[in-house]
């Protein structure tokens, strides 16, 4: 994205004005710019992001249902915490002790879990 972007800029066009990260504001991104190379090839950075989206979206399926399978309780309390922050934990912290760790009422609270 960070591509694109700067190349709008190196062409001294205006600002997008919309976050390309999401599919629905990627249509006539590439129309803006007149050489038909630059074109081609913001056309063909875009449809990378796609693939990319939908790569990164069926791995981080199997991620959580693998987390589940492991630790559904740890994996569930994980959620509790409000925000983004939830789900990077909760994709991450199960796998970070081995899965062998012992929770405390502290690190309970957090939703982490401790060696001891």
């Amino acid at each position: 994205m960070s591509h694109i972007l700067n190349t709008n800029h190196q062409y001294n066009l205006p600002p997008i004005g919309k976050k390309i990260a999401y599919k629905s504001n990627r249509d006539g991104v590439a129309e803006r710019f007149a050489d038909p190379g630059v074109r081609e090839i913001v056309r063909l950075d875009l449809e990378l992001i796609g693939e990319y989206d939908r790569l990164l979206t069926d791995l981080e399926l199997q991620i959580v249902k693998r987390a589940k399978q492991h630790d559904a309780q740890a994996f569930h309390r994980l959620f509790e915490i409000s925000g983004l922050l939830a789900e990077a934990c909760a994709n991450c912290d199960l796998y970070r002790d081995g899965g062998g760790g012992e929770e405390t009422e502290a690190t309970a609270a957090r939703g982490q879990r401790t060696r001891r």
